[in-house]
């Protein structure tokens, strides 16, 4: 008798390389240092127009907060202002020091306030993973000249791993057309406009205008909340928001 075997069905093909979806915590890092990179590319291709001395303090700060924008204002979008803040700071270029040591050595900004865990500050493990509350912070008493001991809102210790392993300590800085240029070298000697976090605050006061207009306080509470340097980001934001209402209610 003749009979016949059944087919053997080919199994299913198995993909080359399956990759896991990322988890919100490490989408969240992604962007974030997507942001970053981003910025600092921004940062250096505009250098020959913002680090002119000549160009007036108000001038400067109102060109590098439309450049903002593109980079920072789709994170802001999507994470809020802590995420907006930290992209720009990381990215923030200062030659005269990093960060803001210039009037007070470990009191301002990264190891002070953003990862306080690098001048012990706070106690890390390196353990840490990354958890879908990134975005908001986490709860830090930092102390500053011994003037205030306030709650503030930092990246986890899990976040400012991933950031250091990815980009190392900032400032991320991405070499620039004016390093080399002979009229910028000789104005970096005494003084060269610097790219802070006052462009960052005067953004910010265009990305939320006019709802300051009406009840500046809960912006204000949102900048004081992250702080990370001496000021700059509150200074911006006031600086930014009578400009607006200068040229919207003269």
């Amino acid at each position: 008798r003749r009979t016949c075997s059944a087919r053997r069905r080919p199994p299913h093909p198995r993909p080359e390389s399956a990759v896991p979806p990322m988890g919100p915590g490490e989408a969240f890092a992604t962007e974030l240092e997507h942001c970053i990179r981003e910025t600092a590319a921004v940062v250096s291709r505009t250098a020959p127009q913002w680090a002119d001395r000549c160009e007036t303090p108000s001038n400067k700060t109102a060109f590098q907060a439309r450049h903002l924008q593109g980079t920072v204002g789709p994170l802001y979008n999507r994470y809020g202002f802590g995420a907006a803040l930290w992209c720009a700071f990381y990215a923030s270029a200062m030659p005269h020091g990093w960060p803001y040591d210039y009037m007070a050595p470990g009191q301002f900004g990264y190891s002070a306030f953003m990862c306080p865990e690098t001048s012990g500050g706070r106690a890390c493990t390196g353990r840490e993973q990354l958890d879908k509350h990134e975005s908001e912070g986490v709860p830090y008493h930092g102390a500053q000249k011994g003037t205030y001991n306030v709650e503030m809102a930092s990246p986890s210790c899990a976040l400012c791993s991933r950031l250091r392993s990815r980009l190392g300590p900032p400032p991320f800085v991405v070499k620039n057309p004016v390093e080399s240029d002979a009229r910028y070298v000789r104005m970096r000697k005494q003084w060269v406009n610097q790219w802070d976090v006052h462009a960052f605050g005067e953004w910010f006061a265009s990305a939320v205008w006019p709802a300051q207009r009406d009840d500046p306080a809960p912006f204000i509470a949102t900048v004081a909340k992250y702080r990370i340097t001496n000021g700059e980001s509150l200074h911006g934001f006031l600086w930014g928001s009578l400009g607006l209402l200068g040229e919207t209610f003269p």
